[in-house]
């Protein structure tokens, strides 16, 4: 084990702030059983594509794990060096985008999608600090189905928070966290069921 690693032990909620992390986890935003009839009606509903990244070795391929973009018109979204184009809200996408502007208060303009199909499915460690992003906003990040480990990392301290989302639940990333931190989704040979996760955001229109 990392010895700068910090388990989260099994909470409903938690906030986790400090040399520039701001970080919030709330189980049952929604209950199991809406999550998991919204993972059936999001899963049908979005648009799938798995762009071309370059991997370490250098070589360009197609991603195992799916993606969409879907959000307000005309606002495209880059990052890795893959421009999204905009497809519009669906209509479990809007409901839910409704019910965090309830809670919350902020008008997110678009929401990334990802689809991991098992354990094998991961997103390497990251911020989300593309220009496209609007200052000062948080991002929040929705999970659907299986339960997946969320790490994030200090990039100075070194210290390693993991946290175990469950179906239903909401990770809010704030303040300079996207800054300071990176953050992944590490594989997980004993995950055999999907999850799909949806992260709102609030988007700069460029012209």
């Amino acid at each position: 084990m990392n010895p700068f690693d910090q388990i989260e032990e099994e909470t409903k909620f938690l906030r986790i702030e400090g040399h520039g992390i701001d970080v919030t986890y709330e189980e049952g935003f929604l209950t199991l059983e809406e999550a998991s009839s919204y993972f059936d009606r999001v899963y049908a509903e979005a648009d799938w594509h798995r762009p071309q990244m370059t991997f370490g070795d250098g070589v360009v391929r197609e991603t195992r794990r799916q993606v969409a973009w879907h959000a307000d018109e005309g606002l495209t979204y880059e990052y890795s060096g893959q421009r999204h184009k905009w497809v519009g809200w669906t209509p479990s996408m809007l409901e839910l985008r409704e019910k965090l502007q309830t809670k919350m208060g902020i008008d997110f303009n678009g929401v990334l999608l990802n689809h991991y199909a098992d354990g094998s499915d991961y997103v390497s460690a990251h911020s989300d600090d593309e220009r496209d992003m609007e200052e000062g906003i948080p991002i929040v990040c929705l999970s659907l189905g299986a339960m997946r480990d969320f790490v994030f990392k200090h990039r100075e301290l070194k210290t390693r928070h993991v946290l175990v989302l469950k179906s239903g639940s909401l990770v809010s990333m704030a303040g300079d966290t996207q800054k300071v931190a990176t953050h992944t989704i590490p594989k997980r040979a004993a995950v055999v069921d999907p999850r799909i996760s949806l992260t709102f955001r609030r988007a700069i229109r460029r012209g």
